[in-house]
């Protein structure tokens, strides 16, 4: 009997403390998941390539929407349920190891509610949002979220672009969730720019539209804090550079009374002199390896206004909880094997182990060609 009294006083020793230090904070991390389809076809969309191959449409689709490699892969492609479900356990695994299990889960590359409510499901979330837009293929942005004793669902609105270089070139809307956080309205832009294939202008007018939005929220709505985050795909040298031109420059609100700033977290916890040097270097070089320019990119971002960085406010994000979570197995090495290319024989070490849809085997699947990335919001009690 002493010996179970004293196990169970070691056990709520050690367990108090532990629970402490995560009762006030909200985990957040954005995804991109590489193409979560589910199996079904969606009238109107170029979904083919991400349907079994019993599937009455598969083949007709795939020829008459696709050419070239492109109408290849859709054909090879047998997307079974087996198959989605070794998919949705890839998903759980990276973000089960992420520093903590994500209190608020951006997705990016995601095809319709039907596939996020299964994610939602296996992952064990209780609530999910998901935009409805215009891209050709179906593709959409997300947010899943548990219930917290810490912040409530309060708005969501679905922003559409308005620019005309969207009329014929459909892409994704940006999603805006906004969080009561113990009485501060907290709102979250979920973004999936036009990809690298698109001209720079298409990605100045989304991140135009960002701005409008989020000038929106915070004047009309009273919204006192931004996270903007999601895929960019913008690099640094693009020609137009949406992020350096738009998002990182201060804008007005309310007739221009009040002047806001964005700030970029990976660059911010670069610059605190609080942070180890040591994990600074450790921090990956980018979420994205572009094989054919040899070079890395960070296409997925956190920007967060001013406000979150303020030591004297009540919310504020912790800076060096900040993560680009490229855990090993999540990893693979890529080699150059062209003997034309000057890096002939080159390795690559660390880049993300990207997603193979036509495998059945757990050990081939993979997981995305994006890492995920992660911080974490302190709340003053």
């Amino acid at each position: 009997m002493k010996t179970q009294f004293l196990t169970v006083m070691i056990f709520v020793i050690f367990a108090v403390p532990a629970l402490a230090k995560n009762i006030n904070k909200v985990a957040i991390a954005t995804y991109n998941v590489e193409n979560l389809f589910d199996l079904e076809h969606d009238e109107g969309k170029n979904d083919f390539q991400f349907l079994p191959h019993s599937h009455p449409l598969k083949k007709s689709g795939c020829e008459s929407h696709n050419t070239g490699n492109q109408r290849k892969s859709c054909l090879e492609i047998d997307w079974t349920e087996e198959r989605l479900k070794i998919k949705l356990d890839q998903i759980k695994y990276a973000v089960m190891t992420l520093p903590s299990f994500p209190d608020i889960l951006a997705l990016v590359e995601v095809e319709n509610q039907n596939v996020v409510e299964m994610l939602k499901n296996h992952l064990g979330y209780d609530h999910a949002i998901v935009t409805n837009s215009g891209d050709e293929r179906g593709i959409d942005v997300a947010i899943l979220y548990r219930n917290s004793p810490h912040f409530l669902m309060s708005k969501t609105i679905t922003h559409t672009f308005q620019d005309e270089i969207f009329f014929k070139n459909k892409t994704r809307d940006i999603l805006e969730v906004q969080f009561d956080i113990k009485g501060e309205l907290v709102s979250f832009f979920v973004n999936h720019w036009p990809s690298q294939g698109n001209s720079d202008e298409m990605r100045m007018a989304a991140a135009s539209e960002l701005i409008k939005a989020i000038q929106l929220a915070m004047s009309n709505d009273g919204v006192s804090k931004i996270i903007a985050t999601g895929d960019f795909n913008t690099v640094d040298d693009d020609m137009l550079n949406p992020i350096k031109q738009l998002v990182l420059q201060p804008f007005e609100i309310r007739n221009g009374s009040e002047k806001h700033e964005l700030f970029d977290l990976d660059s911010q916890f670069l610059k605190d002199g609080t942070i180890a040097f040591r994990l600074k270097k450790q921090k990956p070089l980018g979420t994205y390896f572009f094989a054919g320019g040899m070079g890395w990119n960070l296409l997925d971002r956190f920007f967060m206004s001013q406000s979150l960085f303020d030591r004297s406010s009540n919310i504020q994000v912790e800076t060096s909880s900040y993560k680009i979570h490229n855990l090993l197995k999540l990893t693979t090495t890529f080699t150059y094997n062209d003997p034309d290319l000057a890096h002939m024989g080159s390795t690559i070490n660390g880049i993300p182990l990207r997603y193979n849809h036509n495998t059945s085997e757990l050990d081939k699947a993979g997981f995305s060609d994006h890492f995920a990335i992660y911080t974490e919001l302190k709340i003053k009690p």
